[in-house]
């Protein structure tokens, strides 16, 4: 599967999870910006957070708590993330190298409810509440 920045478009407004077993981490934010540039995904968020806890099957498991980050800036080598579309849109990127996956939600797929974002606040956390409410009733 060859990704481009025109083939990503569709995930802007969408979110993005960063999860590693391995070294027992999960985040998730929400895409403001995402393109290809000189072989790497570069993905610029409008608010990131990290899960208190784990991935599914991490040494901590999964926590309904998450702490907003200050850093917005995420970036992954093409040469080592494999793209493959996981159904619903959605698009898994996953490194043997790093033990990452980054899982793209399309703009109008999965919204994180912010109440559960210690730090999120704002116009950014009222826009995701909005977000997150229309999403909830779509389902």
């Amino acid at each position: 599967m060859k990704v481009t920045t025109e083939s990503l478009a569709s995930f802007v407004g969408g979110e993005a999870e960063i999860q590693n077993q391995v070294e027992d981490y999960l985040y998730r934010g929400e895409i403001a910006e995402v393109r290809v540039e000189e072989g790497n995904l570069l993905i610029k968020f409008a608010w990131f957070a990290k899960n208190r806890g784990g991935p599914f099957g991490g040494e901590k498991g999964r926590s309904e708590d998450w702490d907003n980050q200050s850093n917005l800036d995420y970036e992954a080598g093409l040469n080592i993330y494999f793209p493959s579309d996981i159904g619903n849109g959605r698009i898994a990127f996953n490194s043997p190298v790093t033990n990452e996956l980054v899982t793209l939600f399309p703009a109008d797929g999965s919204k994180m409810n912010p109440e559960n974002i210690h730090g999120l606040h704002g116009e950014v956390w009222a826009l995701q509440a909005e977000k997150f409410r229309k999403w909830d009733e779509s389902r």
